[in-house]
């Protein structure tokens, strides 16, 4: 059987996933699309829950600078997030033809649209509570800012975001590693921060490479971190622009990129400083001109590998082979269903591989049950006398207890504490996580 989608062209790739254009090849014939795919080494429990949460952060939030979600697909549990099909090019891309920096306007415009979609992740009411969701992307870089050829500004890649929403799948016991791009000092001691300081501090690294081409690499205590600052500041000229816009430009950067985050400003106020430039500037509303004479011949010139041909088609190619699982609407999932399931889902070693499976279930049925997963956690406490008892796997002790934390059992409790003293790293530090979360119910 064919699959669902005709592969046209891979565009983006990361340490996590890769992303392909596509056209489908089911009820909306001929749409052009773009798929979102995890890469094989990255099909852990925590990577899986990650993609399927930047899934939810995506259908819930609707703003002119964030890729649009289509659909989220399950291939066996792998997730493929569908979305809006784009053509244009990354900051990245374009810093690498304008190594003095793009035109002020153009820069400024586009850490406008960016900050604006971070305030809306972050601040923006959404869902039945008419609450937040707290949204903090933690890798507002250049390769994930788009510029199309239309000339819409678009914020990607929500993979390492996180947030304060009631339904999110993904427990991270151990945190991912630092962002490529410009992390803020703060996350040195605590890489699982998420504050909206964390996205100002990025975005104004951002606005200062889109404007001289050049990277600031601030590292360092505080007060070598400000004096490396003041260095690439106090002499930035920014010559297309008045110079008293410039200097509030150059004011904003140094507020945002402060090494103590109480002195960045909010992404409201960087979104209405700089509204207020352009509008002092005379800019025009969009970069309809800026992507017609720069973006989409750039793009038209760029060099097109047959997917067949990719280093990543091996990855891919269940894409147009396979069909993504379509739910029996017919056969409503009970609780009842649901947990035998997920019992027969964990009987085996490496059934963690398959935690997409089983977060499809909590969905499909709306119950979290413990009583699947204690078995895997008696196993992993079970005597070394025991030896026709098999050990299960770091990983799939991890799963079990990130799909636990939320019970507030005293047997689940009674199991993390013991697991304290198991002799893999990764399932102490889950043991850790779990208990801590209980002393806080």
């Amino acid at each position: 059987m064919s699959g669902l989608f005709e592969l046209l062209e891979f565009t983006t790739s990361d340490d996590y996933s890769f992303t392909v254009n596509a056209r489908d090849r089911g009820a909306l014939a001929g749409r052009r699309t773009s798929l979102k795919v995890l890469k094989d080494g990255q099909l852990t429990p925590d990577m899986v829950s990650r993609m399927r949460d930047e899934a939810r952060v995506l259908s819930r939030l609707r703003h002119p600078s964030m890729v649009h979600l289509f659909n989220l697909h399950s291939y066996r549990g792998r997730p493929v997030l569908e979305m809006e099909f784009l053509r244009g090019l990354s900051s990245a891309e374009l810093i690498s033809t304008h190594p003095n920096g793009l035109p002020a306007e153009v820069a400024i415009k586009v850490a406008r649209g960016v900050s604006g979609a971070l305030d809306a992740a972050y601040n923006r009411p959404v869902g039945p509570s008419d609450q937040p969701m707290r949204i903090v992307h933690r890798n507002v870089s250049l390769p994930n800012i788009l510029v199309t050829v239309g000339g819409a500004v678009k914020l990607i890649d929500f993979i390492m975001a996180k947030g304060s929403f009631t339904d999110r799948m993904a427990i991270s016991f151990v945190a991912p590693a630092t962002a490529r791009g410009y992390p803020a000092p703060e996350l040195a001691e605590n890489s699982a921060r998420a504050t909206e300081e964390v996205d100002v501090y990025s975005l104004g690294h951002v606005l200062h490479h889109l404007l001289t081409g050049t990277r600031m690499n601030l590292i360092g205590v505080e007060e070598s971190h400000e004096r490396d600052a003041a260095s690439h500041l106090d002499n930035l000229v920014i010559g297309d622009l008045p110079a008293d816009l410039a200097q509030r430009v150059i004011t904003l950067v140094r507020r945002m990129i402060s090494f103590q985050p109480t002195k960045r400003p909010t992404h409201r106020e960087v979104v209405s400083e700089l509204s207020d430039i352009i509008k002092h500037a005379g800019f025009g509303a969009d970069l309809a001109r800026f992507a017609e004479d720069v973006v989409a011949p750039q793009y038209a010139d760029r060099e097109l590998v047959p997917p067949s041909h990719h280093a990543q088609w091996r990855e891919a190619s269940f894409l147009e082979e396979q069909q993504p699982d379509i739910p029996d609407l017919d056969a409503a999932i009970t609780p009842a269903i649901a947990e035998q399931r997920m019992r027969d889902i964990v009987k085996n070693n490496g059934w963690s591989k398959r935690i997409g499976e089983i977060q499809d279930l909590v969905i499909a049925s709306g119950y979290r049950p413990d009583e699947p997963f204690l078995p895997v956690l008696d196993k992993a406490l079970s005597p070394s006398w025991k030896f026709w008892e098999r050990s299960p796997e770091a990983d799939d002790i991890c799963a079990a207890l990130a799909m636990v934390v939320q019970s507030g059992s005293p047997e689940v409790l009674a199991r993390a504490r013991a697991l304290l003293q198991h002799g893999s790293t990764d399932v102490r530090r889950a043991a850790e996580f779990v208990v801590a979360q209980y002393e806080d119910m």
